[in-house]
């Protein structure tokens, strides 16, 4: 059978045309009545099946010129409406002559199998089960109806108009509320194709990454966004696989810095599982993971601190034997003989020892600094003595120290800092390729024009420089900040030239940098010079101060209290010793006024130095007592003044400073 279909929407004639042809049925199709007109005028059909709102012509006015003409009154008509179903609409339609009147919620299977051979079955007996009356003749009442059927249905449109309207109002309401909160949102959001293409971003996206507009991001791949395009890829894949993802990954901003960000993603997905596109929330956790970083380094500089403070107690107990027997045995050969002149390299050796712990507890902040006049020559003389041996032969020293320059006041420890910490990043920026490390030290004049942020006067002037691949601007302007590097994982903390400015801050003086990328850096520092001079210390027996007073002596290492002892006694004290604190102060309990001074140590077991000092002084108020330690965390010089402890001194100490000590007690 030869049928002709008639819709104004391309859909819907498709449709029809796809399942009459596989009914086995000749289609041919037109946009409205008037075309239909056309196409009835130059072939024969057997059927039509037409629409009802069409433009030009519409499916009531194309009926009831079917009707009205002779060739065509007898071609099968149904109607197939989504717009007109109402019972007045099939009414009137079945009285322009209609044969069938199909709503479009029928499914299109059911249309051919049933309507349409109904239709054929009714033609064929020539009687229609619908069609009762002949059309409708009578055009005023043909108008009538269809005027009625028309402002009905514009009523209708009207009225679902409105309310479209109304509904299509809070829509876009709650998209303008949705669409502000992702623009104003403090995270990154962005929107990406399913290919992985960005089709929106928001500002803190733009700020995040440092871009200026979205012009410059949009289309994109966002693999693009990433330091690592293989990472953003296998986000793509996770998110397909599972349809959304969170995590942490590097980015990289425009300027091609790297930083932290927290992602979570997901599939934008439809109710019946079509996606739709990818989206993003991006949180920059940069200053998180500074700060996880310092608190690690500050746990790590902890636990350092307390490993330093347990080696030093130990170890100056130690030198504290070394030093005192080598002393004693001193005493016993000429000052000229060759058995003298050892035992004072082991004292000088021992010194530099004790020095050493000084500074591991300097460096992990358990040990005042003391400043006082200095010679900074030999201090910068011996750090760089100790670089030369563990800094690679490509490595070039050149090293002018002007003799002539005045003393400052300042730490020897923290200056050897200073010198490690600079040099050490000099030999880092040339380990690759070579190249010289200059140390110059000369005496400046400061004047009052030179905008140095320190007082006019004479300074030392230290400069450190290297020929290394040098600093861009932006960096330099940030290397004195704490935990600040450029170097390479385990090659630095970001500690180092921010302990330099303290220290250097801390002496009333200032540090400069001038460095070009590839043209090598310069540090130069500055430090007031003082008319006082410092003084060199020395090792030496002459001036012992020497006594005759009862001492008690409490400690327990045997070897201590043995060696220490036999030092008191040559100094001519009468001694009295115990390795234990708790016998020591039953027997001063039972004879306080037999002695006139009390050393003892600081850690022992049962009962420390501190409680020991206590309870001695309960029972003789006036007992002068000295308080030694190799080191603790309890105690400190000014601690024990407050106590009432009339002495303290660090473990290990020459023969001559405790002589010293002990007659600034009892004097």
């Amino acid at each position: 059978m030869k049928i002709l279909i008639v819709d104004d929407k391309k859909e819907g004639l498709y449709l029809l045309e796809t399942l009459l042809k596989k009914g086995g049925h000749e289609v041919v199709s037109a946009a409205n009545g008037a075309e239909a007109l056309e196409i009835l005028s130059a072939e024969n059909v057997e059927m039509i099946i037409s629409d009802i709102l069409m433009p030009e012509m519409d499916g009531y006015q194309f009926c009831k010129n079917i009707r009205q003409d002779e060739k065509l009154k007898d071609i099968p008509f149904i109607f197939y409406s989504a717009t007109y179903t109402d019972e007045k609409d099939e009414a009137f339609a079945l009285k322009l002559g209609a044969d069938r009147f199909i709503r479009k919620t029928v499914r299109p299977d059911e249309l051919l199998g049933k309507t349409i051979q109904n239709v054929i079955k009714d033609k064929e007996q020539h009687e229609s089960v619908q069609k009762k009356s002949t059309p409708l003749k009578d055009e005023k009442e043909i108008y009538k109806l269809y005027s009625e059927r028309l402002v009905n249905k514009l009523e209708k449109k009207v009225s679902e108009l409105n309310s479209s309207l109304t509904k299509q109002e809070q829509l876009n309401e709650k998209l303008k509320i949705k669409e502000y909160a992702i623009a104003s949102s403090i995270n990154g959001i962005a929107f990406a194709d399913l290919d992985g293409n960005l089709t929106y971003v928001n500002q803190s996206f733009l700020d995040m990454w440092g871009y200026d507009s979205e012009e410059e991001v949009l289309g994109k791949s966002a693999t693009k966004f990433w330091n690592s395009e293989y990472n953003g890829l296998e986000v793509i894949k996770k998110l397909y696989y599972k349809n959304k993802w969170s995590g942490e990954m590097k980015a990289k901003r425009k300027n091609g810095s790297v930083f932290d960000v927290r992602i979570s993603a997901n599939l934008v997905t439809q109710k019946d599982g079509r996606h739709l596109c990818m989206m993003a929330s991006f949180r920059d956790i940069s200053e998180q993971r500074k700060l996880e970083a310092q608190l690690r380094l500050s746990q790590k500089m902890e636990a350092i601190g307390r490993l330093a403070g347990g080696i030093a107690h130990d170890f100056n107990n130690i030198l504290f034997i070394i030093m005192g027997y080598a002393e004693m045995i001193m005493g016993d050969f000429p000052k000229d003989s060759e058995p003298y002149n050892k035992l004072m390299k082991i004292l000088t050796a021992s010194k530099r020892a004790r020095d050493l712990v000084r500074q591991i507890l300097t460096f992990s902040r358990q040990d005042d600094t003391e400043r006082k006049p200095l010679n900074i020559q030999p201090v910068i003389k011996e750090s760089l003595k100790l670089l030369r041996s563990s800094i690679s032969k490509n490595i070039e020293f050149k090293v002018n120290l002007d003799t002539d320059c005045g003393d400052i006041m300042g730490d020897p420890t923290q200056i050897h800092q200073i010198m490690m910490n600079l040099c050490t990043n000099a030999y880092h920026a040339m380990e690759e390729t070579g190249g010289c490390l200059e140390v110059t030290l000369n005496e400046v004049v400061i004047g009052t024009d030179d905008m140095m942020n320190i007082k006019p006067g004479k300074h030392l002037r230290l400069s450190v420089h290297d020929t290394g691949k040098g600093m861009t601007s932006d960096v330099m302007e940030k290397i004195f900040e704490p935990y600040y590097t450029t170097k390479e994982k385990n090659k630095g903390t970001g500690l180092g030239l921010s302990v330099v400015h303290g220290i250097i801050k801390n002496h009333e003086g200032n540090i400069t940098v001038y460095s070009e990328p590839d043209r090598g850096t310069t540090f130069n520092l500055y430090l007031p010079v003082i008319e006082e001079k410092s003084v060199e210390e020395t090792i030496s027996d002459d001036a012992v101060q020497k006594g005759s007073e009862h001492i008690l002596l409490v400690d327990d290492e045997k070897q201590i209290v043995k060696m220490e002892s036999q030092m008191l006694e040559a100094l001519g004290y009468q001694v009295t010793a115990f390795i234990s604190s708790s016998e020591a102060l039953n027997t001063f309990r039972t004879e306080p006024e037999t002695f006139d001074l009390v050393i003892t140590d600081m850690a022992m077991p049962n009962m420390t130095g501190e409680k020991l000092a206590q309870q001695l002084k309960n029972i003789r108020s006036d007992i002068p007592i000295i308080l030694c330690t190799g080191f603790s965390e309890r105690i400190s010089e000014n601690r024990a003044r407050r106590m009432g402890i009339d002495g303290y001194i660090m473990k290990p100490m020459l023969k001559n400073e405790l002589a010293k000590k002990i007659r600034e007690i009892l004097d």
